[in-house]
């Protein structure tokens, strides 16, 4: 790591002026889930769902206990 100081200007602005010119209120939901599902994987049993911008998701515990063989 280089240790070389840097100066940060200050900004001239509010706080919420700031968070809210870094980011998009309409890209920056968090999606949910509207659907839940389950797959068979070889016998293991992995949550899936999908959410509400249509992207699909498996759950990260499950799939966990199916790569680690938990039962």
């Amino acid at each position: 790591m280089s240790k070389e100081k840097k100066t940060i200007e200050p900004i001239n602005a509010s706080l919420d002026d700031v968070a809210s010119s870094l980011m998009n209120k309409n890209e920056h939901k968090i999606p949910f889930a509207k659907w839940k599902g389950i797959i068979d994987l070889g016998g293991n049993l992995i949550d899936c769902y999908v959410l509400n911008n249509e992207q699909r998701v498996i759950g990260s515990g499950s799939a966990t206990k199916a790569i680690a063989n938990i039962v």
